[in-house]
């Protein structure tokens, strides 16, 4: 996940707050910093590595950035896969534009192999950009939703696990799709 903040007029206040859990929530991270200044957010099983073009600060499971911006700069941080270590480089607001660059280079070129170009284009392709993000790459499967336990009514004691693919609503999906 990749943040690019960038101040276009006057002064900003910024404080981005990361609080990982793993295992649904029941297990906080342990945290690692770098000498680069980037963060190790672990648990027995997972991790995820924290880098930023501004200084993190670590106190108990909790990494912060906080900083301010003038007009004209830029401030990026990146959340990503840690594989359980850090390599000491730290993150560019180069390296930052280059992600997104090539991010935003991907989604286009996918999006120009479809063929439907009447009337409801934007929505056509803004419903498509989901299902793809909603896929299970290894199976294909859509999932039913990118959260977990929502409820039916707000205040309501009955919550949906949303962790699953549902086939019926997949089926639905995919008719509508083709």
């Amino acid at each position: 996940m990749l943040r690019i903040v960038v101040a276009v007029r006057g002064q900003m206040e910024l404080c981005s707050v990361t609080r990982a859990r793993f295992d649904y929530g029941e297990c906080p991270a342990a945290t690692t910093a770098s000498d680069a200044g980037d963060v190790l957010l672990a648990s027995r099983e997972n991790s995820l590595r924290l880098r930023a073009t501004v200084p993190l600060t670590v106190a108990d499971a909790e990494v912060r950035a906080t900083f301010s911006l003038q007009a004209g700069e830029v401030a990026a941080l990146m959340l990503d896969l840690g594989e359980g270590e850090l390599d000491g480089d730290g993150l560019t607001v180069e390296e930052a534009e280059r992600l997104f660059d090539t991010t935003v280079s991907f989604w286009r070129s996918w999006l120009s192999r479809g063929t439907y170009r009447g009337r409801w284009r934007e929505m056509v392709e803004r419903s498509a950009l989901t299902l793809k993000l909603l896929t299970h790459r290894p199976t294909g499967a859509i999932l039913a939703a990118p959260t977990t336990s929502l409820p039916e009514q707000v205040g309501g004691e009955r919550n949906w696990d949303y962790r699953f693919v549902w086939s019926r609503d997949a089926a639905f999906s995919a008719y509508a799709h083709r």
